[in-house]
């Protein structure tokens, strides 16, 4: 879907800032050098993101958006 020029990709169940790491590099390997690179969105959805700085640093890597659904 990167071919397409997609502005977003929402990341579902997003526990580790790792999870936003990879999705990063995803990005990065399949959208040519110097091209618009989307957006990512984070949905919170686990209780373990809340472990340690774990939501700290999520927040930091995905500062343009993040989804925490009403329980």
């Amino acid at each position: 879907m990167l071919d397409i020029g997609v502005d977003w990709v929402a990341l579902s169940f997003v526990q580790r800032p790792e999870d936003i790491e990879e999705i990063r590099s995803i990005i990065d390997a399949k959208v040519p050098e110097g091209a618009f690179k989307p957006c990512v969105m984070a949905k919170i959805e686990k209780p373990s993101c809340f472990v340690g700085d774990s939501l700290k640093n999520i927040i930091r890597l995905c500062g343009e958006c993040l989804c925490i659904p009403h329980v």
